[in-house]
This record gives structure tokens, C-alpha cells and sequence, in this order.
């Protein structure tokens, strides 16, 4: 080993290759390439092997590489030079809202189309009135009353027609939408009277209408007499008058009243007066003295 170890320390010495000859002044031949020198083989030195070294742990694997950005596209002197700057372009004006939107947000425009709506939309309730095809058709009325029998008079005029009676009393063809007044009329009885309009929609809706009208009683007058004079009338009870008297308001409702007179040294008379269709009752007594 220590041969193999000088051996290996000692330099090898090259030989050096003979130089050409001169050329002589005529022409020669091309030369020929030299012939390649031979080094001689060196002979292998073994060493000892190595310690293996501890393997390190292999690192993570790298993250894929990003990819490259795409090549940007060549760019145009020519047309960047003929391209305006930011300083030599007009900027725009703000635009604002139309004429006719400013117009009509303003409070005269507001005040305008609150007046065209309103007058569109009294137009639309009138227009079936004033372009329909004609009046409203005609309603029947038929007429009830309590009590019964009582005369009909509409408008003022004399219908001819009677309450409680077959057929009913009836007036045909009353128009809607025109006031009218129904009035009626009995003996012994106040007037009963009532105003009254039919709708559009209830003529649509129905071809007969009812009215019932209830008539109070008037309040009667009663004269009385006596012979002899000076007695005193009592009525249901109550003291009312002196012969002779008269006395009005009195109530019809219960069609009678007791009448009774009395005087001194006469005997009492009591009577029982009924109320008709008459309002005015006159009467006159005699009176019978007392026996001794």
C-alpha cells in the first residue's frame, strides 16, 4: 500500500513530441498528420470506501410551478401615438333629468295632474249617464198601510188606488232617479206622507218595490151640553170641563171615551162615546133631578 501511495505522489513525466523539420524553399508534399502520442495507462489505486454518510430526509415536493402569464401583444407606437391623452378629451356634462320629468315633479305639475286625475275619474262615474243608452228602466211601488183603505195620492195627484185591497195597490212605471212623494189619506186619520228616490242599482237589481206607511189617528174634538147648565163633565175619571164646553185634543187611539156628568140635586149621567171616522162629536143631556 505504501508503494501504491508513492506511486501515486510521484508525478508522471510527459515526453515531448519531436519538432518538424524545417521546410526547404521547394515545394514539398502536403505533410502528413503526426502520429497521435500514447500516454501511458495509469494504474488504479484503491482506496478505502467511504463511511456512508447519513441520508437526510427527502424535502416535501415543490408546489407545481404558477403558470406563466400569456405573452402580452406587441404594442402599436403608432396608434398609442395617435390615441388622445386624458388632458386633451372633453369631459361630458352631468345630464339631468328630462324636461318633461322636471316638469311634472315640480309642485305646479303636482298640483296639474291631482286636477287631471280628479276630473278623469268624475268623468268615468258621469259617462255612463251621459252616453248610456237611455233612462233607467221603470220600477214598480207597491203600497201598503195600517190601517188599510187609505187613498193613494203621488205627486200630488190622485193615484185612484186604495191600500188593503185586491190587487194591492200598485203604481207601475215609476222612474229612478227622480224624487217622488207618496202620500196617503184616510178619515179620522192624519196624513201620511214620505219622500222617497230610487237608485240605478236597485232598479237594476229588482222590478218591484214595497212601501208601507203606518197613519195615526187625529185627535177629537167634543161638545158638550147639558140642561140645566152648570154641570160638571169628568172624562175617564177626570174632571175636564162645565157645561157648556168644548174640548179638543182628545185622544181617538182608544176609538171611546166615558163621559159622565154630575150636578147637585140631579142625578149623574154617564156615557160611553165612540169615535167613527168622524173627529167632531157634539153632544147634549138632560138631566133628571133627585126625588125627594
Amino acid at each position: 500500500s505504501r508503494d501504491l501511495l508513492s506511486l501515486a505522489a510521484t508525478p508522471l513525466s510527459m515526453p515531448t513530441a519531436p519538432k518538424p523539420a524545417a521546410p526547404q524553399p521547394k515545394p514539398a508534399p502536403a505533410p502528413q498528420p503526426a502520429a497521435p502520442q500514447t500516454k501511458p495507462a495509469l494504474q488504479p489505486v484503491s482506496r478505502p470506501a467511504p463511511a456512508p454518510a447519513p441520508t437526510a430526509p427527502l424535502p416535501p415536493p415543490a408546489a407545481p410551478a404558477a403558470p406563466l402569464p400569456a405573452p402580452r401583444p406587441p404594442v402599436n407606437r403608432s396608434a398609442e401615438a395617435a390615441r388622445p391623452t386624458m388632458a386633451a378629451m372633453p369631459v361630458p356634462a352631468k345630464k339631468g333629468p328630462p324636461p318633461w320629468l322636471a316638469a311634472l315633479v315640480s309642485p305646479r305639475g303636482i298640483t296639474i295632474t291631482s286636477l287631471v286625475i280628479l276630473t278623469a275619474v268624475a268623468a268615468w262615474q258621469l259617462l255612463p249617464m251621459v252616453l248610456g243608452p237611455g233612462r233607467p228602466k221603470a220600477v214598480a211601488v207597491v203600497i201598503e198601510s195600517t190601517p188599510p183603505g187609505a187613498k193613494v195620492l203621488l205627486d200630488g195627484q190622485d193615484t185612484g188606488l186604495v191600500t188593503g185591497q185586491t190587487p194591492p195597490a200598485r203604481l207601475e212605471a215609476v222612474t229612478p232617479g227622480v224624487p217622488h212623494t207618496l202620500r196617503l189619506s184616510l178619515p179620522g186619520f192624519q196624513d201620511a206622507e214620505e219622500q222617497f228616490t230610487l237608485s240605478p242599482s236597485e232598479a237594476a237589481s229588482t222590478s218591484e218595490v214595497r212601501k208601507s206607511l203606518f197613519l195615526e189617528k187625529k185627535k177629537g174634538r167634543l161638545e158638550i151640553a147639558s140642561r140645566p147648565e152648570k154641570a160638571d163633565v169628568f172624562i175617564d175619571g177626570k174632571f175636564a170641563c162645565e157645561t157648556p164646553c168644548s174640548l179638543t185634543d182628545v185622544d181617538r187611539e182608544k176609538n171611546e171615551v166615558k163621559l159622565m156628568l154630575r150636578k147637585s140635586d140631579y142625578r149623574d149621567y154617564s156615557e160611553v162615546v165612540r169615535w167613527g171616522a168622524e173627529t167632531a162629536i157634539k153632544v147634549e143631556y138632560q138631566l133628571t133631578p133627585r126625588s125627594k
